[in-house]
């Protein structure tokens, strides 16, 4: 799918005429296709792929997305959070030793 937006308002107003595995595809997009994108931009998207994995029982794939919000993320406490939540995903997945990694 090919992405054109730029900033987090023209994303989501895009994203918010899609079903929810459209929306998937499309942020995944996002992140292939923006890698230039500010961080910003990058953790939105993570974070919205994250949610709409958990909505959906993706727990495996929401928690590849919290992890990747963590690694970017830019305050400690922001960073804290996302891996909790990825933590929590990971156990909700069943894969404890990915649990286990993330919290070292």
């Amino acid at each position: 799918m090919l992405v054109k937006e730029t900033t987090k308002e023209e994303i989501d107003a895009k994203a918010s005429k899609m079903s929810d595995f459209l929306k998937m595809e499309y942020f995944e997009s996002c992140l292939k296709q923006r890698r230039e994108a500010s961080f910003e931009i990058r953790k939105y998207v993570n974070k919205q792929l994250a949610n709409l994995y958990e909505n959906r029982s993706m727990f495996l794939e929401a928690a590849k997305n919290m992890n990747s919000l963590a690694d970017i993320a830019t305050t400690f406490n922001e960073k804290r959070l996302a891996f909790i939540r990825a933590i929590d995903l990971y156990i909700k997945a069943g894969t404890y030793d990915r649990a286990d990694d993330t919290f070292k």
